[in-house]
């Protein structure tokens, strides 16, 4: 009677296809950059190398995301910020994940200012992925 208990607890916890989470290291295949680019829009394009195979992902397969959000930098030390997803590979394939990138805030500079001489003239930080130079990591569930 254990051994029947057992072996069901076993097939219940184990039956079922294991879905787990898996990092996918990946590098932009164009330069991308926020810097003085207006040509930025949410639904554009990014295309990715991978960098370590998976399962199901081999290296050097290109993925496309997609850009979901974003805010360019501005004056008060506020960074551009970028959010990636709806990732596929290019026959279509759906890979679940979100990239969040964002400039740098420039702290270090607002002390100079901070006595109101120039208040508001730092500008937040850009974005930039250069290929085979930057290495973006995200989470994703394989079966």
């Amino acid at each position: 009677m254990l051994a029947r208990i057992l072996l069901t607890l076993i097939l219940l916890d184990f039956g079922t296809a294991y879905a787990g989470e898996v990092l996918v290291t990946v590098t932009p295949v164009e330069k991308f950059t926020t810097l003085h680019n207006k040509n930025i829009y949410e639904g554009d394009v990014v295309r990715f190398k991978v960098l370590e195979s998976t399962k199901t992902l081999k290296k050097d397969d290109i993925i496309i995301s997609t850009i979901l959000t974003y805010e360019p930098n501005g004056f008060f030390s506020q960074p551009a910020n970028v959010v990636l997803g709806n990732f596929r590979t290019q026959n279509g394939t759906a890979i679940k994940g979100k990239l969040y990138l964002g400039g740098s805030e420039h702290r270090n500079l607002e002390e100079y200012t901070k006595n109101g001489s120039a208040p508001g003239i730092i500008r937040g930080g850009e974005i930039r992925l250069i290929p085979n130079s930057t290495t973006l990591s995200f989470f994703t569930e394989e079966q």
